[in-house]
């Protein structure tokens, strides 16, 4: 007997300053976390979504515990500040004495504390280790890493 399974994470956003504003995040019905239905062809959208966190990073090496993220931010008519996070051992972000699982909820709190007013950000993009690489950067490199060891397995077993 076999039973096909999918399932979607729901993701809950809470609005820094207002948590009364709560927002759900429900996946579309092709993009399960887990599908174990044959057919795997799923539409093709402009949205990338990369499932990794940081850490993700920090069990590939490329981040370490301790290691420290700066943004840089300067709002419409406002000065340029400069934010440092810090990478806790669960893969976490501290910045400004807050803990953030999400680099873009991080980033999102320093481009709000320097004055802006934007409810969205990318932190990804927006987060710098001390060699100048984007926390972008670090993704795609774990991503090579993946695929690297991915063909290795391959031309093994075959």
């Amino acid at each position: 007997m076999r039973n096909d399974v999918r399932l979607w994470l729901v993701r809950k956003y809470i609005e820094f300053g207002a948590p009364e504003n709560v927002a759900y995040e429900i996946p579309e019905e092709y993009r399960p976390v887990l599908d174990t239905t044959k057919e795997k062809e799923k539409p093709k959208s402009g949205i990338v979504y990369y499932d990794l966190s940081l850490t993700d990073l920090l069990e590939a090496g490329l981040l370490s515990v301790g290691d420290e993220l700066v943004m840089s931010y300067k709002p419409r008519g406002g000065n340029q500040k400069k934010y440092k996070a810090v990478i806790t051992k669960e893969g976490s972000m501290i910045v400004l004495d807050k803990k953030f699982k999400s680099p873009s909820y991080a980033a999102l709190l320093g481009i709000q504390d320097a004055g802006s007013d934007r409810k969205t950000v990318n932190g990804w993009t927006s987060w710098k280790n001390r060699n100048g690489k984007l926390l972008a950067d670090l993704r795609s490199e774990y991503l090579k890493q993946k695929e690297n060891e991915a063909e290795q397995a391959a031309s093994a077993a075959g």
